[in-house]
């Protein structure tokens, strides 16, 4: 039997979570034109394949709910700036988390996704319980930020991950710091990428998003991540933060 997909919430009811195919060239395919949207780590999904099919990487499309208000004007934005987009996929996934899974064949277009990861050596170095686990890689379509769909992605794959085979008792997580998102620089950055001017005082970082969810901060690395411009090919340091919650 494979782990359970959806937890049910009368509040965070707006997205749907779709396992990842690591089998799928059309998965692999969509997984990588929204890597390239989100500037990060568009080079891991051949790395990613290998850890789901290992069990040790839980990765999930994030989708709007079928009876979602406005479903089909949110796509129509989002396929408008994402053109690559607008071909839907097919879920199926045959297995999840080791497990047996019977794909349910419905077509869907993802607007996000969103992955749990095991990183016991991680735990050990901020000694967290080895029951921790790690949520990578979220990502939502920009024209659809702040709409609360990354938080009820949120929602969703924190309740997941207390499930078995993972059972967490703590969650934990790595972003770029508010210090340095809310620089003139990135702000610039961001606002060309959203299409839309962002002022500092509308703006809020990563790290702050995650602290309203009730994360705290555990430890710092001024050089935590090696960003690439995929426009000028300069490599950039970036600072990171990482943060838990305990969740049982």
């Amino acid at each position: 039997m494979s782990p359970p997909e959806t937890i049910p919430s009368s509040k965070y009811n707006n997205v749907e979570l779709v396992p990842w195919d690591p089998d799928s060239d059309a998965h692999a395919q969509r997984l990588y034109e929204q890597r390239v949207a989100c500037t990060w780590d568009q080079d891991l999904i051949d790395e990613w394949k290998v850890k789901v099919r290992e069990g040790n990487k839980f990765f999930y499309w994030i989708k709007l709910s079928d009876d979602l208000a406005g479903k089909d004007e949110l796509l129509a934005k989002h396929i408008a700036k994402y053109p690559t987009e607008k071909e839907a996929i097919v879920d199926t996934a045959t297995t999840l988390a080791n497990s047996p899974r019977t794909p349910t064949l419905t077509t869907f277009i993802p607007i996000g996704h969103i992955a749990l990861d095991l990183y016991p050596d991680r735990n050990t170095k901020f000694s967290l319980p080895q029951s921790t686990v790690w949520i990578k890689s979220l990502y939502i379509s920009r024209t659809m930020q702040s709409g609360g769909f990354g938080r009820s992605a949120m929602y969703q794959i924190e309740h997941l991950a207390t499930c078995p085979p993972l059972n967490a008792t703590t969650m934990a997580l790595d972003t770029s710091t508010k210090e340095y998102q809310t620089r003139p620089e990135y702000l610039a950055y961001h606002s060309a990428l959203s299409g839309r001017k962002i002022e500092a005082k509308d703006f809020r970082s990563n790290e702050e998003w995650y602290v309203r969810q009730g994360y705290q901060a555990i430890a710092r690395n001024e050089r935590g991540y090696t960003w690439v411009d995929p426009k000028t090919g300069v490599e950039e340091v970036i600072p990171c933060v990482f943060l838990k919650k305990d969740i049982v």
